[in-house]
């Protein structure tokens, strides 16, 4: 292997070690906006990861107000599916089903969004479904769908730092300097 293969490799696993990282810190925030866990403020996940809080702060505004433009679409995943969550590959598939189906036409900034609000929403779903394991896979899921998908897209990008740097806060809505 070239050094330059190996140096890809490295990258790909950083990217993919923030993304779950993300994940798990995403997953907290919702499950405390629910009242289901008391608030975590500390950012362990991140901290290990090298990813910095401000691209957390960014994704969770970013989702915040794309879950105000839709209320309905990031609630009660697994009723809208018809699913039970109590079989990991059952949420693990539903995760990925739905990953693939948001960024068929293409990866961009904001459909990265919608993957995380769907992260979020599913564990929410678990969580009142008493299946608090199933998280896990969720996060894992992440980690695969990040590696297979979109590590090649945010790598492409500059990676994660440069989310911020990516969007322009509009009044109450999304809007980008390029194509969220």
């Amino acid at each position: 292997m070239s050094p330059l293969h190996f140096e890809e490799l490295d990258q790909t696993r950083t990217i993919v070690f923030q993304s779950k990282a993300i994940c798990i810190e995403y997953i907290y925030a919702r499950l405390a906006e629910e009242e289901l866990i008391l608030p975590v403020t500390e950012y362990e996940h991140l901290k290990s990861s090298g990813t910095p809080e401000e691209v957390f702060a960014v994704l969770l505004k970013l989702s915040d107000e794309m879950e105000s433009l839709c209320p309905y679409m990031y609630r009660d995943i697994a009723k809208q599916m018809n699913i039970q969550l109590d079989v990991e590959n059952v949420v693990a598939d539903a995760f990925f089903t739905l990953a693939m189906d948001i960024t068929a036409s293409g990866v961009t900034w904001g459909k990265v969004v919608a993957i995380y609000a769907l992260a979020g929403a599913l564990a929410v779903d678990c969580v009142y479904q008493g299946q608090t394991a199933m998280i896990y896979a969720i996060v894992d899921s992440m980690g695969v769908f990040t590696y297979k998908y979109l590590s090649p897209w945010l790598l492409h990008r500059g990676g994660w730092g440069v989310l911020k740097s990516s969007v322009s806060w509009g009044l109450g809505e999304l809007g980008t300097e390029k194509q969220l």
